[in-house]
């Protein structure tokens, strides 16, 4: 049936990420601080269950975001951003192919400490 799956009492996964990031702020200095971004890197992801070990490695070629700083303080801002990603996977268990490409779209709200401030 799908969906069901063996109880795993010892599972475990971890991950990291790493890479680069150009931002250029169109109106910089200013309460409200429109932002453009372009950044790539490398993907990493480890997991453990009853079936084994896996690894899984990709690279992201692309992430594009927009976004707009918005000082509600000297210090602190809200940023509402949407972001979109493609990236490549390029180290896979044995037995799987590598190559696939992935798209992520993102939406979200960061928020923002400006030391030394504004």
């Amino acid at each position: 049936m799908a969906g069901e799956s063996q109880p795993c009492n010892d599972c475990s996964g971890s991950g990291w990420t790493a890479g680069i990031q150009f931002v250029y702020h169109l109106a910089q200095g200013l309460r409200i601080d429109p932002w453009v971004s372009y950044g790539l890197g490398y993907r990493s992801l480890k997991t453990q269950d009853n079936d084994g070990d896996y690894s899984y490695g990709g690279i992201d070629w692309m992430r594009l975001a927009i976004g707009t700083n918005w000082f509600i303080s000297r210090n602190f801002a809200v940023s509402p951003f949407g972001q979109f990603s493609a990236g490549t996977t390029v180290v896979v268990p044995q037995g799987e192919k590598a190559g696939a490409t992935d798209l992520q779209f993102q939406f979200g709200l960061r928020l923002l400490l400006d030391v030394p401030g504004r």
